[in-house]
This record gives structure tokens, sequence and C-alpha cells, in this order.
């Protein structure tokens, strides 16, 4: 029994042993397997880190433009709930080592001064105060930086355009106009001083809520700026009086350096600087008996779907004169005619000091169609109409001699000739039995 007892104490040793070997151990192993875990996780979240912030840096070198849609601050959430807290952003060059305290705004990496873009992802910041507190066991950070000079910016934006304004003693008004699509557009009332920022819409309108009475005289100038664009020119418009037809449309001075004013039109303007017709005016007669008359420094345009008409009352001097002393005249989709009941109803184009294009564009007169230019006449796909029965003419005029005139594709309704004969010409009339210097061509290839 003693021996018993002996052999029942040793098993109860051993169990004690076993019992203290574990007691010893097991909490070492937990420890070694949780912090294995607590490891492998740490490790899977700076992976995620670090991958996140590759693929982000390659997607702006890969394509800039992306930067502006998610520009700031992006939480991303994970199938587990989490999240990775995701920046990109762009600092100026001189303070890249405090790129946590200053950021650019996306404009302003448009200019021409060097920075420095950022990408930033983090995971486990429960504060999103991008630094490592009490209790964040899986905070990671990776950081991507890339310096950056911008290409210098040249091209402009498009100068806006002002409608044009009609005197009011009501209020409010409504200083709107066009510009480009989503820039933002700054309004300088010259009466007070008072400066205004709008932005226009996608489709390029803009609007300015004023809140006081128009009076005639008053003058607004626009500027304009896109992303990525420098500063247009600007434009300006003046108030003119209630009575003011306003409907006929507006024309546009501009002048070298490109700033605009925008002007009613009438039938005649005589300008040192550039006309510019715009296709809002449409269809517009001169009235009480006027002709049309436009005489600029710099060439004249106008653009597509404007149809003007002189009116005549028979005296000396009618028809509907374009004159550009220097530059060139662009007459795109356009419709000009005179009407008058004279014999001195012609159309007549002139560009002294440079080329005259005519595309899509048609010429009626009541006596004669000249076109005049001191390089080449571009007069592919138009027409032009003689309506006098006998001795009606259209001529097309190089002075000197040195350009060609391009009637391919043109119509005549009568016989038409150059000045001189000899004038190279090329392509072939569309007349079937009008022709130019007696013969419909082909002329001289128009390659």
């Amino acid at each position: 029994m003693k021996a018993l007892q002996n052999e029942d104490g040793s098993a109860l040793i051993y169990v004690l042993l076993i019992f203290a070997v574990l007691a010893i151990t097991l909490p070492i192993i937990f420890s070694y397997t949780t912090t294995m875990s607590a490891n492998d996780t740490r490790n899977e979240y700076e992976k995620l880190a670090y991958n996140l912030a590759v693929s982000g840096m390659q997607t702006y070198i890969q394509s800039p433009d992306t930067f502006q849609t998610n520009y700031g601050y992006l939480p991303i959430t994970l199938p587990n709930g989490e999240s990775i807290d995701y920046y990109q952003y762009a600092v100026p060059s001189s303070l890249a080592a405090e790129y946590t305290n200053r950021y650019l705004t996306y404009s302003d990496m448009t200019s021409s001064d060097d920075y420095v873009v950022v990408v930033e992802a983090i995971t486990g910041d429960h504060n999103q105060n991008r630094q490592k507190d009490s209790g964040e066991r899986f905070f990671n950070k990776k950081v991507m930086t890339k310096a950056v000079t911008p290409s210098p910016i040249t091209e402009k934006t498009d100068t806006p355009v002002l409608s044009l304004q009609t005197a009011t003693t009501t209020s409010p008004n409504y200083i709107t106009g066009t510009a480009e699509p989503s820039s933002t557009v700054t309004i300088t009332d010259k009466r007070d001083g008072n400066i205004y920022s709008v932005q226009a819409t996608v489709d390029g309108n803009f609007s300015l809520t004023l809140y006081r009475p128009l009076y005639e005289g008053d003058v607004f100038s626009a500027t304009a700026k896109s992303s990525g664009k420098l500063v247009s020119n600007a434009t300006s418009t003046t108030v003119l009086a209630a009575s003011a037809p306003i409907d006929d449309g507006y024309v546009l001075i501009e002048e070298p350096d490109g700033t605009q004013t925008v002007v009613l039109i009438q039938p005649t303007i005589t300008t040192a600087d550039k006309i510019i017709v715009k296709s809002e005016v449409g269809t517009y007669t001169a009235p009480n008996g006027e002709y049309i008359e436009f005489t600029a420094e710099n060439g004249i345009t106008i653009e597509e779907g404007v149809s003007l008409t002189s009116s005549g009352n028979g005296s000396q001097n009618q028809g509907l004169i374009l004159t550009a002393n220097g530059g060139d005249i662009l007459i795109s989709g356009t419709r000009l005619e005179d009407s008058s009941n004279s014999i001195f109803s012609d159309v007549t184009i002139t560009a002294k000091d440079g080329n005259v294009y005519m595309e899509n564009t048609t010429l009626i007169a009541e006596s004669n169609v000249s076109v005049t230019a001191s390089k080449n006449i571009y007069a592919d796909y138009s027409e032009s109409y003689s309506q006098k029965k006998n001795s009606g003419l259209i001529t097309f005029t190089l002075e000197p001699n040195v350009g060609i005139i391009y009637v391919d594709n043109m119509f005549v309704n009568k016989n038409a000739s150059t000045i001189p004969s000899n004038a190279k010409r090329c392509g072939t009339l569309l007349s079937s039995s009008s022709l130019l210097n007696g013969s419909r061509g082909p002329f001289t290839s128009c390659n």
C-alpha cells in the first residue's frame, strides 16, 4: 500500500510539473502567436499603404489631369470595414520639407513655378492627424513625392463677350455674356470700380446680378481665366440709350493686343482696329435707305450665319462696301447683298494689304460684284450674282499680281473676269454657262 501511495504521489508530482510547465510556456506560445499575427497584420497594412501610394503616383505621372479629380483627401474603405486615408496634393518647391503645412490649389499648379506633387497613403490613423498616436498599433504611412517643372503657359483663355445693355432705372440688372466654358469671369464696373467674379457654365454662359440702375454711358469690362491657361484679353461694353435697338446684334472692335469692345451694329463703322461681326447679328438690313460700309485698319471678320443687306435710296456711292486697309477679310457662311435701285448698287470687298477669304458665301448686287486683294483671293464654295440684265460685272482683282485666285466650286451667274487678265487662277467653276476669263476651268491645280 505504501508503495502504491508512493507511486500515486509520484504521478501527482508529474502532473503538477506538467501543469507548471504549461503555465509557463502557454503564455509565451500565445504571446508569440499573437505577436506573429499582429506582425502579419502590420505587414499587410504596410503593403497596402505602399501599393496605394505607388499606384497613386504612377496614375499622376501617366495622366496628370486625374490629379484634379481627387485633389486633397480621399478615404478608401476596405472590405473588412477598415479604411486607408489617401492624400494627394502639391506644394511649392521651396516648402517641400513642410509639405503638411501649405497646399497649392490645383489652379496654382498651372503656374510657371516649380512645385512638388505629394501622395500619401496611411493605414490605422484613427483620428486622421497623419501621425502615429497611442493605441494606433497598425499605423503605417507611405509618402511619395515628385518634383515638377511645369511647361511655360502660352495659351490664353478665349476673350469673353459681354452682351449689349440699355439704360434702365430699375434694379436689379443682369450683366450677361459668353466665355470659355467653366472659366472664371472677372467683371469690372467702371462707374464705381467694383470688381465681381462669376463662373461661366459648361455651356459658356455667365450672368452677374447688379443691384443698381444702368445709366447710358456706363462701361463694364471683363476678362476670363480657365485652368491651365493665361488670363484672356479684356473686353468691354458701354450701356446704350434705353431706345437702342440692341436686338439687331453687335460687332466687336478688336485692338491689336486682342482687347475687344462691344458695339451695336450700324450701317457705317470705321475703326483703326479690327471689325468682327458676330453671328448673333443674324439678318441685318440697313435702315432708312442707308448703305452698309465697314472700314477697318486691321481686318474684317464676318461670322457664319450673318446676312447683311444695303437698301440705298438711289444716290451715288451706294452699295455694300467692306474695306480693310490692313489685315485680311474673312467671310464664312455669310450672305452679303445690295438691293439698292441704283447704278452704283455694288458689293465691293477690298483687302488693300491682305487676303480675302470667302467660303460658303453668297454675294448679290444689283449692279456689280468686285473682290480685290493684295495677296490672295479664296472664293471656294461661294456664289456671286449680278442682277443687272446686260452689263453687270463680276471681277476678281489682284493688286499687285503676285497671288492666286482660288475659285474651285464657285458659282457665278454671269461671265466673270480677273484683273489683270493673266492673274493666276486655280480650281473649276460650278457654273455650266458662265465663265471666268472665257473658261470654266479646270485652271491651275490648287495644291
